[in-house]
């Protein structure tokens, strides 16, 4: 069809476009996505729990899978409590229980386990299929946060897209 007989340029100044990831599946998507905010936050989370310097650690508060509850003024990283959860697109998944038993979506653990939790939800993620029970429900959640945005102006009850299990893609509906 059409190709270019010459070499793209990037424009100068601006970064490399990244490689884009919409053309896998929602589940293997988000799921990627997920295990990438984990690794990040695993890196995020040595870089202020574990770090020697204060004025490092304390430039951190926040990350997609965990944010400090009340910061330690006198010694950043240290001794605070934290709240982590397993990200699925905007949201975080209730996959985890309470003192109480009841399930929640993030919890609140000292900060010295937090790269061990988080490491731990990383192993747990890498593992899930989409057939478990779990996989199921972060399926389910994936595909509700993968939904492109309603169009200004349309009427509600036209939709242009719709969700196709058989390729586990958001796609155009056909004009009726």
């Amino acid at each position: 069809m059409f190709e270019m007989i010459t070499k793209v340029i990037d424009k100068p100044g601006r970064k490399p476009r990244k490689p884009s990831d919409k053309h896998l599946p929602i589940f293997e998507r988000i799921k990627g996505r997920s295990m990438d905010a984990l690794r990040q936050g695993i890196v995020e989370a040595k870089y202020r729990f574990h770090e020697e310097d204060a004025e490092t650690a304390n430039k951190l508060k926040t990350s997609k899978c965990w944010k400090v509850d009340k910061v330690n003024i006198n010694n950043p990283g240290q001794d605070e409590l934290v709240y982590v959860g397993i990200p699925c697109g905007k949201k975080y998944m209730p996959f985890l229980q309470d003192d109480q038993g009841n399930t929640v979506s993030t919890n609140l653990i000292a900060s010295d386990k937090v790269v061990a939790q988080l490491e731990a939800f990383l192993v747990a993620l890498e593992a899930m299929q989409k057939t478990s029970p779990q996989g199921k429900i972060f399926h389910q959640q994936a595909i509700e946060s993968s939904e492109p945005p309603k169009q200004k102006g349309k009427p509600e009850h036209k939709k242009e897209i719709k969700y196709d299990a058989a390729t586990d893609q958001w796609v155009k509906a056909p004009k009726s």
